[in-house]
Order: C-alpha cells, then sequence, then structure tokens
C-alpha cells in the first residue's frame, strides 16, 4: 500500500487506540522508515504530541539488532523482526532479566498504609480479576447531569479507579493523577516519563500502573509518593492484576510477567507476542490476549503453558472470564468462546469488523464492541446474537455492565447505556472527544476519560 493512500485520521484513531507500531506497519502495509515519515508529518501536523512521537518513532535503548530486510531495531533476543515480521534467528536465554529500581522508601512489603480498611479495599481494571467487566452497584440508571470534569494534558484511554473517596487515572501527558471522588479537585499528581494509558489497580492502600517508559509502578495511594518500580522491557500499557502476593503485568515486548509483591523478584516470565491486554484470572488459570493473534492460559504460579487458541488477528483486548469460559474478542472481527479447562472452543461469532476492545460477561450475555460502531449481545451458552445496537463511529473501549446496564463508550464522542436484556437505549452523553477509556460504576456515578483530555463524572 501506498504511503500516500492512507488515510491520516485512521491513522491517528489507531495510535489513540495503542495500537503496537508493528501491528500499526501491518495494517497499512508499510515499512519501519515509511512509518517514521508518517509520524514525523502527523507531528508536523500536531495531530500527535512529542511524547507520541518519541514513544512510536524511537526504538527502546538496549535493542540488540538491526534488521536487514526492513531497518528496524528490536531486541537481541527476539525471534522476529518487530518491523517486518522476518524470522532473526532463535530465541536466546535471558540472563538479565529486569530487576526492582528502587527499594521500599516508607514501611516494607506491599504498602504504607495500617488501617485496615484501607489494606482490604482492592479496586481493579474490569471490576475483578476475571475481567468480567460486572460491577455490583447501582450505576446511573437515570442521568441527572455531568457532576465534575478534570482536564490534563493529553488523551486519557486510562479507565480510573475509584478508592478512598478519590478516582486514580493516567493520561497521555505521562501523569498518574489523584481527583476528589465527589468535587473532581486534584489531590496529587505523579509525572512519569510517558504516556500512561495502564488502567491502575488499588491495592494495600498503593497505586500499581504500567507506563510507556518501561516501568510497572507503585506508589502511596495517599499522597502519590513512588515507593518502588519494576523495570519491564518496552511499554506497559496492560493493567496489573494483583493476587496472592503477587503482581502480573504485560508489556509491549511481549512479556507477561509474575512479580513478587514483597520483595519485587520475578517469579516467572512468559514470552508471546506484544500484549496490551491485561491478565484474567480465575482459579489457577491466568489468561491473555496477544498480538500475535493468540490467546493464552497459563499456570498462575508457574507461568508455565497450559493451552492456547489461536485466532486469525491481532488481540488487544482483555479476555473476560467466567469460571466454565473465557471471551475474547479478535483483529480478525470475532469473538471467541473457550473452555476455561481444555481450551477448546465453544462458540465463534462473526462481528465483521475489528474488535479491539474487552468483552463484558454478565447476565448469562457477552457484550462485544467493533470497529463499525457496533453493539453485540450474545447468549453465552450459544454464541447466537440476541440484539445490537449502532453508535456514529468506532468502538473500541471495552463494555461495563450494571444493574441490568450496559455502559460503553464510541469514537463518536458519546457514551451509550443500554437495557442488557432488549437494547434499549436508556441515555447518552455527549463528550467533547471520542472515548476509547472503559466506563468506572459505582452505586451514584459513572466515570470515563476522553480524546477531549478530560475526565468526566456523570450521575
Amino acid at each position: 500500500m501506498s504511503v500516500k493512500t492512507i488515510d491520516a485520521k485512521d491513522l491517528v484513531k489507531d495510535i489513540r487506540a495503542n495500537l503496537m507500531p508493528v501491528a500499526i506497519m501491518e495494517k497499512y502495509g508499510v515499512s519501519r522508515g515509511e512509518f517514521n515519515f508518517l509520524l514525523k508529518k502527523l507531528l508536523e501536523a500536531r495531530a500527535i504530541s512529542q511524547s507520541q512521537f518519541d514513544q512510536l518513532h524511537s526504538p527502546p535503548a538496549g535493542w540488540g539488532f538491526q534488521c536487514a530486510k526492513c531497518g528496524a531495531k528490536g531486541e537481541s533476543n527476539v525471534d522476529r523482526c518487530p518491523g517486518c515480521g522476518s524470522r532473526v534467528g532463535q530465541q536466546r536465554e535471558e540472563k538479565n532479566l529486569p530487576h526492582i529500581d528502587e527499594r521500599p522508601k516508607v514501611g516494607s512489603g506491599p504498602g504504607t498504609y495500617t488501617d485496615a480498611a484501607l489494606e482490604k479495599t482492592v479496586c481493579l481494571y474490569r471490576g475483578s480479576l476475571d475481567r468480567a467487566g460486572f460491577y455490583n452497584v447501582k450505576g446511573v440508571r437515570q442521568l441527572s447531569g455531568l457532576n465534575w470534569k478534570f482536564k490534563t494534558q493529553g488523551w486519557v484511554s486510562s479507565t480510573p479507579a475509584v478508592a478512598y473517596r478519590t478516582v486514580y487515572f493516567g493520561s497521555w501527558d505521562g501523569k498518574l493523577y489523584a481527583v476528589d471522588l465527589e468535587t473532581g479537585d486534584l489531590r496529587w499528581e505523579y509525572q512519569s516519563q510517558g504516556p500512561i494509558t495502564s488502567s491502575p489497580a488499588v491495592c494495600y492502600g498503593n497505586i500499581f500502573f504500567g507506563s510507556a517508559d518501561g516501568r510497572m509502578v507503585v506508589l502511596n495511594a495517599k499522597e502519590g509518593k513512588e515507593i518502588w518500580a519494576y523495570r519491564v522491557s518496552g511499554p506497559a500499557p496492560s493493567s496489573p492484576a494483583i493476587r496472592a502476593g503477587s503482581i502480573y503485568i504485560g508489556s509491549a515486548d511481549g512479556s507477561m510477567w509474575a512479580i513478587d509483591l514483597k520483595s519485587g523478584s520475578t517469579k516467572w516470565r512468559f514470552k508471546s507476542g506484544g500484549i496490551a491486554s491485561s491478565a484474567a484470572i480465575v482459579r489457577d488459570k491466568l489468561c491473555f490476549g496477544s498480538y500475535d493473534g493468540a490467546l493464552y492460559c497459563l499456570n498462575l504460579a508457574t507461568g508455565t503453558i497450559i493451552w492456547e487458541l489461536k485466532t486469525g488477528g491481532p488481540i488487544s483486548g482483555t479476555p473476560a472470564m467466567t469460571e466454565q469460559i473465557c471471551v475474547i474478542g479478535s483483529w480478525d472481527g470475532h469473538a471467541y468462546a473457550v473452555d476455561v479447562e481444555t481450551g477448546e472452543l465453544v462458540w465463534k461469532f462473526s462481528s465483521r469488523s475489528k474488535i479491539q476492545g474487552a468483552p463484558a460477561v454478565a447476565y448469562g450475555k457477552a457484550f462485544v464492541g467493533n470497529s463499525d460502531g457496533k453493539l453485540h449481545c450474545i447468549d453465552i451458552k450459544t454464541g447466537q446474537e440476541t440484539w445490537r445496537q449502532s453508535t456514529e463511529d468506532a468502538i473500541s473501549s471495552s463494555p461495563a455492565t450494571a444493574f441490568f446496564s450496559v455502559y460503553v463508550g464510541s469514537a463518536d464522542n458519546s457514551l451509550y447505556v443500554f437495557d442488557v436484556n432488549t437494547g434499549k437505549p436508556k441515555w447518552k452523553f455527549q463528550a467533547e472527544g471520542g472515548i476509547n477509556s472503559a466506563p468506572m460504576l459505582t452505586d451514584t456515578t459513572v466515570i470515563f476519560g476522553s480524546d477531549d483530555g478530560y475526565v468526566y463524572a456523570l450521575g
């Protein structure tokens, strides 16, 4: 495909959706050099920021080879070029694993709080470790209006986390923000060295999140002070999962990491293609999707592979799990339901357009959005569509459910709410930019980020 035929608007949308450079180059059929040229033109037109340009244009430090075919640089231990996909050699044994940059400054182990209520508070992306996108709250059944909105200096595709009467979220301006849940007033902010698209996890009085500067960062939830950080090999758009003394997070180089919460040491590392997906956990199984097109299931304790399912395209979204079924969407336009124990395909549903976000699973149904702007409701047992609704642009936001309602954002700048059983619209809110952030729900509020740089709280 000629560079001249590429629609700049589509390219910017893919960048905002946190697609990896290799995935973008594959989609548009361009080389690393052509991709860098396009990035330069977008920067000159102010369609992307300098930090976004730096993140996508410059290969991470420490990469060990340059592809003879396309000129792209890559890590010395990969077996395929990140630019053109050609084989560059067999993967070699890793000698130097990443380590904790800094020991805890205050206290020890997982946190700095002693209050028992704070220790018990846990808030995770998609609502729980199974990443089902279900919130056991009332939500906003009838919209009264805007409670507040908070302005950042970049797109907000990070999904907010709510704990301790505070809303925590990241922005493409490189900051992690903490704002008051009731008023939207700033409590504190933390500056990283790259965009933060990871959705923060809150546990043990601390905030855990990944950053494009290649770190998994732990902050004190009360004051935003950095406690320690773990270096991963590449940007970390994945949201951390925390269970049984371990942190699980994926990185753009294709690694899924298991990190000991107390010592900060590496428990295990599993290598796949690039990972934007977050880990979903049920019992002793950890599942995630990869840009290599596979859905992986690993043993939680050892990181060894139990099964994998190949799809026809990259997977950027997070799986949604039940005790029996794992549901995932792929860029090939299909949603897949897989038996958690065996890895066998239960059903496959065609949405006829790319699926970038995570599905939601609740009320015996799976809810899946696609790039045609359709929200599909699928019977979880049969894989048959029960209803669909249309928005006016692509859906890359991951749906969330609460009290028989499903909430989803669209690139048409709107947040939609539908009845889970009938698909009947309940209400709609218009923001000033596309919505890629997944909605976060409480008993009285829905909170989400937008490409206009705002985080909105509706009630």
